[in-house]
């Protein structure tokens, strides 16, 4: 956590990007109050350090959550992708065809190809600030989650 903060000061000097890695499941409601959470601590830690440089939000699939079977793998990373688009990451990060087990990587990289252009063209999820914005659910969980984050990190840097 120290040398995290000492590379943000050092980050905010140069004028540099700071890119956060957020790994997600399968637990469709959690990432995304999760990665949510996440965004808002930052801010908050921004506004806190006077920390003028905009963070980039990664949403990367855990290959963990997937199986060998392809079929299964390309249903997990549309849910996943889902579930990061409603999050509001700035990009969302599927692993390689090799990883979703497929007897044709061409077969698979359609497959994800697929996966975008519903996202994108059909559900307009590029379109969308904040998907969940006023879920009360959705609020709850994330104010729940980042009040946690925050006060573990003024723990931390409080030892």
């Amino acid at each position: 956590l120290i040398n995290l903060l000492e590379n943000l000061k050092i980050c905010n000097k140069i004028n540099e990007h700071i890119i956060f890695e957020i790994y997600l499941n399968h637990d469709f409601l959690l990432n995304i109050c999760a990665s949510r959470a996440l965004k808002l601590v930052i801010h908050k830690l921004w506004a806190t350090l006077n920390i003028s440089i905009l963070p980039i939000i990664e949403l990367h699939i855990d290959r963990q959550s997937l199986t060998s079977d392809f079929h299964s793998n390309l249903y997990k990373i549309a849910s996943i992708c889902l579930s990061a688009s409603i999050a509001n990451g700035d990009y969302i990060v599927i692993p390689d065809a090799k990883m979703l087990q497929s007897s044709s990587e061409l077969q698979a990289i359609k497959s994800t190809l697929h996966i975008q252009h519903i996202l994108k063209q059909e559900a307009y999820m590029d379109r969308l600030l904040d998907a969940s914005a006023g879920s009360y659910f959705m609020e709850d969980l994330t104010e729940k989650i980042s009040k946690n984050i925050w006060s573990q990190l003024q723990n931390k840097l409080n030892t």
